[in-house]
């Protein structure tokens, strides 16, 4: 459990990969702060859109520690991509890579945390679907993956 803390400590960095500090940073290169606005709406609606996917592909994996990893690494990749070239390209390409792939490190986290702790968390704490349906319709739930 204790390593579930750190790793949950460290992924708040990771998951965002560059996050607030590529404004800071493409505002020093010129680029306008409409354009920044662009990239973070881009970023957050790309996310939204695949975090309910993710968690389905989470609740159905069975290797969820290589869907913490490998996220982890495309996000850096991402990242760094955006700062050896920081051009449209790779900064819009590298955004939108880091919005969905970190939008399965969330639930990958969700579903570990239950798999270690199982069935000593109580019924109104545990998160169904990977937290997906929390947000959905009860007629969506009834609707959705089998559990």
């Amino acid at each position: 459990m204790i390593a579930l803390a750190f790793l949950n400590f460290f992924l708040a960095d990771a998951r965002d990969g560059l996050g607030p500090f590529l404004d800071g940073f493409l505002a020093t290169r010129g680029w306008s702060p409409f354009t920044l606005g662009i990239i973070a709406t881009m970023g957050g609606l790309l996310g939204m859109a695949a975090t309910p996917f993710f968690g389905a592909l989470v609740d159905k994996s069975t290797r969820k520690r290589l869907l913490i990893v490998c996220p982890i690494v495309l996000v850096t990749a991402a990242a760094l991509w955006t700062l050896i070239a920081p051009n449209p390209i790779s900064v819009f390409g590298g955004q939108a890579l880091t919005a969905v792939v970190g939008a399965v490190i969330g639930p990958a986290v969700m579903g570990l945390s239950l798999g270690l702790v199982g069935e000593r968390v109580p019924i109104r704490l545990r998160v169904t679907k990977s937290g997906t349906t929390q947000a959905m319709s009860p007629r969506w739930r009834q609707s959705s993956w089998p559990a």
